[in-house]
C-alpha cells in the first residue's frame, strides 16, 4: 500500500463510515461487524499493515471490541484482499501548554483543556518529518492519537506538531 492510501485510511473519522467492531479473534481470522448485523471474516496474512494511533502493530495488538476501518482491493476475480487495519481511538487536536517531561495540555477550539500523558513508547511527528517530544512546545498546535485514560485524558500513542511557518 502506498504512503498516501495509508494516510488516508488512517484519517478516516466516521463521516460516511458505520462503525466496524472487531468481534472476534481466531489465529490470524478476525471477525468484524456492525451494529446493524453486518458481519464479515478477513484472514490478516503478514502482508496486511495494522496501523493503532499512528504507530504500526501486530496482529496481537488487535482486541475484541476495538473499532476499526479497513482497506482492501478487489481481485480480477471478484474476491478482495485486505491491505491495512485502522484501530480508531480517540483524538484531540488544539494548542499546547503546561509541557513538562511526562506530557502536556491541549487547549481544543471548543475551549475544552486536555491532559496528555506520554511515555516511552509515544511517537511524534514534526510537520511531515520526525520529531521528539522537544518539538511540543507552548503555543504549537498538536493533533495526538491515544488511549483515553479519564474524562478529557489521554495517553499518547502519537503526536503530531504542526510544523513551523515563515
Amino acid at each position: 500500500m502506498d504512503a498516501l492510501a495509508l494516510r488516508r485510511l488512517q484519517r478516516l473519522g466516521g463521516k460516511g463510515f458505520r462503525d466496524i467492531t472487531i468481534k472476534a479473534i481466531s489465529g490470524s481470522n478476525v471477525t468484524l461487524g456492525t451494529d446493524d448485523g453486518w458481519t464479515r471474516t478477513i484472514a490478516v496474512t503478514g502482508t496486511v499493515e495494522i496501523i493503532k494511533g499512528g504507530q504500526a502493530i501486530q496482529l496481537s495488538g488487535l482486541a475484541v471490541g476495538d473499532q476499526v476501518r479497513f482497506s482492501q482491493t478487489r481481485n480480477a476475480d471478484g474476491t478482495y484482499t485486505v491491505e491495512a487495519i485502522a484501530v480508531i481511538v480517540p483524538r484531540v487536536r488544539g494548542t499546547v501548554s503546561d509541557v513538562t517531561a511526562g506530557g502536556f495540555k491541549i487547549t481544543t477550539r471548543d475551549g475544552s483543556v486536555w491532559t496528555i500523558a506520554v511515555n516511552g513508547s509515544t511517537t511524534y511527528k514534526h510537520g511531515t518529518g520526525a520529531g521528539t517530544l522537544a518539538d511540543v512546545t507552548n503555543g504549537t498546535v498538536a493533533l495526538v492519537q491515544g488511549n483515553k485514560t479519564a474524562d478529557n485524558a489521554l495517553t499518547a500513542l502519537s503526536v503530531r506538531v504542526a510544523a513551523d511557518r515563515a
